[in-house]
């Protein structure tokens, strides 16, 4: 059961979530703190089949409303071929791929569910008919006597008599057997009517798509784990009468050999036996997941105290004493894999990942975790622009708080009352508050990529326009329509600008058509075939500045030569920026570039 979307109805602060998609490896919540980040989390928390939903959950001033948590799933067909093959029900309308939508409301213990399959038990309508039937056609022989069409109600195969009996009630008062018409009495009527809704009562009782149901969610529904970065700690020391309460202990038993009676036991061969086992088992199973350090994992006995510690160089620390990466790698693996069900894509949900991290640490902490559980489904809040990845800005879901009511917008350039919740987007795609673009006032031009931002910047420097506008880099033609969603739900003036090659010509039909871009507002950087922003200059230009070798040097087109020699265009084009204020450019280059400029002019009058 793979989890493809979630609601959240009357939770805390969230009023209606709407219905929100997950994103395969994982999705980000992010926002403002107090935003409702982790009340979304705690809600799918309590989705789990081991959790409840608290009372707590309910809205406050709102107590007659009904709390309760959607989650759609993705069946696959042999997922339910393999629960029925246990029963073997009769499965109707089961496709390759079946959604269910699974509800879990507060004080309700059973999870409800709506889908289009269903599963009919086999049960031998013979016996059903000979119990439930057959004392109607005695009625009719008793009261009626024997009518020509009774016998059809007697003899033969069920399956034909549930036929009669449905023809002759279709019929009403007139049907017709072996040519002879037949008059139905307003007596015979009422018995057949009787022995029809009996049937229908049998075809309810053969419906056993709740059991197939709660089968399904038994074996295959995923589990909601829940990690707080604020409360799941790794301890330095349990006391021996805590051990059997603490939950971190009973991780341990889960994910290894690790037995809290045998660590304990007041026999010291077999605790010590024990002991060593564990700590070489622990040795094994960390080193697969934290791949930074050559470290293990100890446990230790002294007393009335169980000690943890993590060795490394021959050299014994305390959790506490290791760094804050660390201990959040090894606590969070301990708590999330102790609650994993296995073969199965579990919904890990974490509250603030790496918060204590630097920026590098945060990274390599996404990375290991896409890598780690690339076979589960990652929902994780933030705040921090470190973890969020500027090419997959789609993965993205922003969480704001509207009069104390939580609001999910599933898309990234969903217009927004609170600007501050874009800054850690803006932040991860280069489009920081250092950029200007807090300034609404600003014209916004999007350019494919950083290259051609640097070389616009010393264009508009060199020709010296007194245009207020501001050069923004896309990251590529596929991928800028994203940066004017986000630039557009700021409530910005946005333009764009592309190379005049196929990359760009793909790119204005797709802003126009997709993202409906007014025509007139994207413009070619020049009116030449296969041209980029670097063709505006002069070959001799580009030679001499950008090159800065031999005018003897054969060069036939500017990008083309770049691209054939292989060289970095965003140094280039930074070099080339940094040098701009001595920068003398032939009559050639200072035409291409104010015609651009003039083109610029005439679009931003217009919007």
């Amino acid at each position: 059961m793979k989890p493809i979307k979630f609601r959240i109805q009357n939770y805390k602060s969230i009023v209606d979530s709407g219905e929100c998609y997950f994103e395969d490896g994982y999705t980000v919540l992010a926002g403002k703190n107090e935003s409702g980040k982790t009340t979304i989390l705690e809600a799918l928390r309590d989705f789990d089949k081991n959790q409840e939903i608290d009372d707590i959950a309910i809205p406050l001033g709102r107590e007659e409303v009904n709390t309760k948590i959607s989650v759609w799933f993705e069946i696959d067909k042999l997922e339910i071929e393999d629960i029925n093959a246990k029963f073997d029900y009769s499965l109707k309308k089961v496709n390759t791929k079946n959604l269910i939508k699974i509800t879990k409301e507060i004080n309700n213990e059973e999870y409800l569910y709506n889908c289009d399959f269903t599963a009919i038990e086999h049960e031998k309508i013979e016996n059903y008919w000979k119990k439930n039937i057959n004392p109607f056609i005695i009625e009719f022989k008793e009261e009626i006597g024997m009518t020509s069409y009774l016998t059809y109600l007697i003899n033969g195969d069920v399956k034909k008599k549930i036929e009669y009996l449905n023809r002759i009630l279709d019929e009403e008062e007139i049907f017709t057997i072996e040519r002879e018409i037949v008059e139905i009495s307003v007596e015979e009527d009422e018995i057949l009517s009787k022995m029809k809704k009996t049937l229908e009562l049998y075809k309810e009782s053969m419906d056993v798509t709740d059991l197939l149901v709660k089968k399904l969610i038994n074996c295959y529904m995923p589990n909601f784990v829940f990690y707080s970065s604020f409360n799941d700690t790794f301890p330095d020391v349990i006391r021996v009468e805590d051990i059997k309460n603490s939950e971190f202990a009973q991780d341990l038993e889960k994910i290894s050999k690790f037995d809290i009676d045998a660590i304990i036991d007041k026999n010291k061969q077999t605790q010590s036996n024990h002991q060593r086992s564990v700590n070489t088992e622990f040795t094994d199973i960390f080193k697969k997941y934290w791949t930074q350090d050559n470290i293990k994992l100890v446990v230790e006995k002294d007393g009335e105290n169980v000690h943890f510690w993590i060795e490394e160089n021959s050299m014994m620390f305390k959790p506490s004493q290791r760094s804050q990466g660390q201990q959040w790698f090894l606590s969070f693996y301990i708590k999330v894999v102790a609650r994993m069900k296995e073969n199965n894509p579990n919904v890990i949900l974490i509250d603030e990942p790496g918060l204590f991290l630097h920026a590098k640490a945060q990274k390599n902490m996404l990375k290991t975790l896409e890598e780690q559980f690339k076979e589960n489904l990652i929902l994780f809040s933030t705040h921090s622009p470190y973890l969020i990845e500027e090419n997959k800005i789609n993965q993205i879901r922003l969480i704001e708080k509207e009069n104390n009511e939580t609001v999910i917008h599933s898309k990234t350039w969903a217009k927004i009352k609170d600007t501050e919740t874009l800054t850690p987007i803006l932040t991860a795609i280069g489009l920081g508050l250092g950029d200007g673009i807090t300034d609404r006032g600003r014209n916004n031009i999007i350019c494919e990529g950083v290259e051609d931002v640097f070389y616009l910047r010393a264009f508009k420097k060199i020709i010296d326009s007194k245009l207020d506008i501001n050069f923004i880099n896309g990251d590529g033609a596929a991928k800028l329509q994203f940066i004017g969603r986000i630039l557009e739900a700021w409530q910005c003036s946005v333009m764009y600008i592309l190379d005049n090659d196929k990359a760009g010509h793909q790119a204005k039909k797709k802003l126009v058509k997709k993202e409906f871009v007014e025509a007139k507002d994207i413009i070619m950087v020049t009116d030449k075939e296969n041209s980029s922003t670097v063709d505006l200059l002069s070959i001799e230009d580009f030679k001499k500045y950008i090159l800065e070798e031999s005018l003897d040097i054969e060069v036939i087109k500017n990008s083309d030569y770049i691209s054939s020699k292989k060289l970095e265009k965003a140094l280039l084009a930074r070099k080339f920026l940094m040098e701009s204020s001595k920068i003398k450019l032939n009559q050639e280059s200072m035409n291409n570039i104010e015609n651009l400029f003039k083109k610029i002019d005439v679009v931003l009058k217009s919007l």
